[in-house]
């Protein structure tokens, strides 16, 4: 958190993951101002540009976040595995409202870290519920300055909620766990 300058006592809330305009930075900037001055002011904006997403957008992102005023960081060049798993282990909340997804790595690396997740109802994550992974969702955009709303007063009680997801996350990615299933499809 200190190297990307993010106060202790903030919370770090990650924009989506990358530059694409699916992941609706708009509309999250939107909700963020939508909030009670004093909830917008304990978050400290991480926001990761570095792939997809033309550079036209990259600065519009840049622009709104000036007009913004909060406390942010851009992520908006090639990083490290080292420094992706950083930024990953800074955040706090991942609003991952993309309009369509399949199941992102990204996002399940966020899980692995400890981040609390504020997704859309509308993506298919049903297999991440049955699988026992903790996380929120609202069922449009125009309710996720509600849903960041609960997220921020409550972050402290979802935070803990979330304390099993790593074990899950482990469970559906670990070689040693997925390789045997990889090598039954291969032999058959």
């Amino acid at each position: 958190r200190r190297m990307f300058g993010a106060p202790n006592d903030a919370i770090a809330l990650a924009c989506g993951y990358n530059a694409s305009r699916n992941q609706n930075h708009m509309a999250i900037f939107d909700a963020i101002e939508r909030l009670a001055p004093e909830l917008r002011q304990r978050l400290f904006l991480l926001v990761p540009l570095t792939s997809g997403g033309s550079t036209s957008y990259v600065e519009t992102i840049r622009s709104r976040l000036r007009e913004m005023g909060l406390a942010h960081r851009v992520f908006d060049t090639r990083q490290s595995d080292a420094e992706i798993a950083m930024i990953r282990c800074a955040t706090d909340v991942l609003v991952q409202v993309q309009s369509t997804d399949q199941l992102s790595g990204s996002m399940l690396e966020h899980l692995f870290a400890g981040s609390v997740l504020l997704t859309g109802a509308w993506l298919p994550y049903g297999q991440l519920v049955e699988k026992g992974l903790v996380y929120w969702t609202i069922p449009t955009l125009y309710d996720l300055s509600s849903g960041l709303e609960d997220c921020l007063t409550e972050f402290a009680a979802r935070k803990a909620a979330c304390m099993g997801n790593r074990e899950v996350v482990w469970s559906m990615t670990a070689w040693a766990n997925t390789a045997p299933q990889w090598s039954a499809l291969y032999d058959q």
